[in-house]
């Protein structure tokens, strides 16, 4: 990490060499490697998350296969989650720094509460998030060649997952521009996943009509389970949780 700071002078100027004309009282900050593509992947890539590929079922299945309900929990995760945006939105807009919820919660409700979300976030939702990626990857890749076998052993799974994130925070921890590199490869091939189920999805509806959609209200069980409506919405929830 020391290798990829400078010092900057107080007037502004960084000096010409790392090691000299240091003056007390300076600071260190981290050069600016992220350019316009850069940037644009990084956001991008938070707004397509893997939620997109993995909540579907998950929203078809607690909307006991309804087309018609399933649709509807999705424009309801849609509302929340836009509502939610805009706020912090207008949070970010009107608390001017640095830091996101944290600074919102500290400057809102004091240090006590912005320190419980930061060592929650750390402890709790980021390392969730970053498990639900990892067996999201080792899955889509290991599933085609499952073969006979029908599903990968958990075992095998778990291990594979294990890689895929010690392989990020190994890349994450050892170059910038290594990072932003792999961010826009990644980026593209979930543009161009998205994009393909779209066109598929299109082609489906152009050829076949829209008889899935002549009685969108009919469950795939004999009767209608309410109870996993939560379930249902949760699942879109997350897949719009890129805010």
């Amino acid at each position: 990490m020391g290798k990829t700071c400078f010092p900057v002078r107080s007037d502004g100027n960084a000096p010409t060499k790392v090691d000299e004309d240091v003056i007390p009282g300076d600071k260190v900050v981290l050069p600016r490697f992220l350019g316009l593509i850069q940037s644009m992947s990084f956001i991008l890539g938070l707004i397509i998350g893997t939620g997109i590929f993995l909540t579907p079922t998950g929203v078809l299945r607690g909307s006991s296969g309804s087309i018609g309900v399933s649709l509807i929990m999705w424009l309801v995760g849609a509302f929340t989650s836009s509502t939610g945006a805009m706020c912090m939105t207008e949070m970010a807009i009107y608390f001017r720094q640095s830091g996101g919820a944290y600074i919102f919660l500290r400057s809102v409700y004091g240090p006590v509460f912005g320190f419980v979300m930061v060592w929650v976030s750390f402890f709790v939702m980021s390392p969730c998030s970053s498990a639900i990626q990892s067996f999201a990857i080792i899955n889509f890749l290991t599933t085609p060649f499952a073969g006979a076998c029908g599903s990968v052993p958990d075992a095998a799974t778990k291990i594979g997952a294990s890689c895929v994130f010690l392989l990020a925070v190994a890349i994450n921890s050892t170059s910038t521009r290594g990072t932003t590199k792999v961010q826009v490869f990644m980026l593209l091939i979930k543009t161009g996943t998205v994009l393909a189920i779209i066109l598929m999805g299109a082609i489906k509806i152009i050829h076949s009509g829209t008889r899935n959609f002549e009685k969108p209200f009919q469950t795939s069980s004999d009767e209608f389970e309410i109870s996993k409506l939560p379930s249902a919405f949760f699942s879109a929830a997350y897949a719009y949780g890129g805010w």
